[in-house]
């Protein structure tokens, strides 16, 4: 299992490749390996993310200069595994979140379609370029709703600026990397590709949370610089 993504653990200088165990406080996508592994399953971990990357700087560059993107997560991944079996090998791909807060802080919504589509272009363009690679199985999430975030949620002053982050970015980005998905399936037919909608699964847990028998849950309480987010239905956030 391969990651490439913006959710980032270091272990390891943030590659991880232990048979046995991916040690403790990891992140939840790292869950992924202990529910798919068994006697012929996941074998070897490898975490290629890192914090705060975007899809593609061209279009939405990083909150830090020096942060990365898709395509530089990529670089690293083909200089560092030299020998690696593509046909046996499964790539996680994640990202949006760092993109749906730099649209939101341009402010410019009427650039949002065009972007959405460029991004969604370039999570593809990064798929091909593995599969050049030897990759044929994929395993694209999309984004989840940012914007229900306590971040996307606090007054403008406080904590992260990404008050302007809206549903209809959110939706619009997934649609696009749906349909792109399903392109890029079709035209490789070497290709396996599966795609988690976790919008859909985040919104539904956010807004029903009695739909998965949580009915009586502990208040979580989220505080920036003093701030505090308007907690949602039963507590949550």
């Amino acid at each position: 299992m391969i990651k490439f993504s913006a959710d980032y653990k270091k272990l390891n200088n943030g590659i991880q490749n232990n048979q046995d165990q991916i040690g403790l406080n990891f992140k939840w996508v790292d869950a992924l390996q202990l529910y798919c592994r068994d006697t012929s399953g996941v074998r070897r971990y490898l975490n290629f993310a890192s914090g705060g990357a975007v899809i593609d700087r061209t279009v939405i560059k990083p909150f830090v200069e020096d942060w990365v993107d898709f395509n530089s997560e990529i670089d690293r991944f083909e200089n560092l595994q030299k020998e690696w079996q593509g046909n046996d090998s499964l790539v996680v791909i994640l990202f949006g979140n760092n993109d749906l807060k730099g649209l939101a802080r341009t402010g410019l919504r009427e650039d949002d379609m065009a972007n959405c589509h460029r991004l969604a272009a370039s999570v593809i363009s990064g798929a091909r370029r593995l599969y050049d690679l030897g990759a044929r199985s994929f395993l694209f999430l999309t984004t989840p709703p940012v914007e229900l975030t306590p971040q996307g949620t606090l007054p403008h002053e406080g904590g992260y600026n990404d008050r302007n982050i809206t549903a209809a970015a959110t939706i619009m980005l997934n649609d696009y990397l749906k349909a792109a998905v399903a392109k890029f399936e079709s035209d490789l037919t070497e290709v396996n590709a599966m795609l988690f909608d976790s919008e859909a699964f985040f919104r539904l847990l956010i807004e029903m949370p009695e739909a998965f028998g949580l009915t009586d849950p502990v208040r979580y309480v989220f505080d920036i610089h003093g701030y505090k987010p308007p907690t949602g239905r039963m507590g949550f956030m």
